[in-house]
């Protein structure tokens, strides 16, 4: 899966940090979206400013953990963003 640039968040959606984890709050179906650590992390970084590999090449370094480790999880997560209708992806070459 390749993603030209990963984000940013959809107009109107607004975020909280709690103790290091991301609450995402879609006001158009009124939805509260919690997430986890990894997930709150890859939040931060779909910026618009970044691509799906270089997301997870941030986090590895960040983890200290091989890309392979943690790519299919990180594309999970942007995918699932995406589908709950917060997060632009720019899928162009």
């Amino acid at each position: 899966m390749s993603f030209h640039r990963v984000g940013p968040p959809v107009p109107g959606v607004g975020e909280l940090d709690i103790d290091g984890n991301v609450s995402v709050y879609h006001p158009t179906i009124d939805e509260v979206l919690v997430l986890n650590g990894t997930a709150s992390d890859v939040w931060r970084l779909c910026t618009g400013e970044h691509s799906l590999a270089e997301i997870v090449t941030l986090l590895s370094l960040a983890y200290q953990v091989d890309d392979v480790h943690i790519r299919h999880e990180v594309e999970e997560i942007v995918t699932r963003l995406e589908r709950q209708g917060i997060l632009v992806i720019d899928r162009a070459p």
